[in-house]
């Protein structure tokens, strides 16, 4: 079975022919995918979207692009929309950007901490997301360990011994569409030398 473990299907994009794209990775071979929220409105739909279609399921959660202007309420809402539905199987994407620093540093720590906290609470799996930011997301991980609950790390950008690391901690590593350019021996490395049962995929 092919599992898309992340997908945005809810962005405007997609609104022109989104029951098509479906039914294109359906007839493609992909069973099951899972749509990622970034905010309460995105997340709303991820779970509209997985209500309407049999083998879509919802993650829910605060972008760290979104640090700078969420509010305590806006967490709140997104835990509402956890209890409404057992097709919300995920709490993401959540984590730290470093690269686009879109938000400070320093209040994307505070929304990812708070996401973690409420996560556990929920007992929902995780869905992380990393860029520039390795040793900052692994040292709060530690802090707040995901224990039986496990946890994806998205768009896999480390080495081989980070992923390692990672997967002793309880998470599934899902390798992006870069895996396919020429020079991307780092992330071809993880995909072919971690194991397989800790291997997902993503568009």
């Amino acid at each position: 079975m092919l599992v898309d473990s992340h997908a945005h299907l809810d962005m405007d994009d997609f609104d022109p022919d989104r029951p098509d794209i479906i039914k294109r990775a359906e007839a493609a071979g992909v069973e099951r995918i899972v749509t990622i929220g970034i905010d309460v409105e995105s997340s709303r739909k991820a779970l509209e979207i997985a209500l309407a279609n049999e083998g879509i399921y919802a993650a829910v959660g605060i972008h760290p692009h979104n640090a700078a202007s969420y509010g305590k309420h806006d967490i709140e809402t997104i835990a509402s929309i956890v209890s409404s539905s057992d097709k919300v199987v995920g709490w993401g994407e959540i984590g730290l950007d470093f690269n686009r620093n879109y938000a400070p540093r320093d209040e994307q720590v505070r929304l990812f901490e708070s996401q973690l906290c409420l996560s556990h609470d929920l007992n929902l799996p995780i869905i992380i997301h990393d860029r520039d930011a390795h040793t900052e997301v692994l040292e709060i991980l530690k802090r707040h360990p995901v224990g039986k609950r496990g946890g994806i790390i998205h768009c896999f950008s480390g080495d081989l011994e980070l992923a390692l690391t990672f997967i002793k901690m309880g998470f599934f590593i899902s390798i992006p569409g870069t895996v396919t350019y020429k020079k991307a021996e780092t992330v071809k490395t993880v995909a072919a030398q971690i194991p397989l049962e800790r291997l997902l995929v993503e568009t």
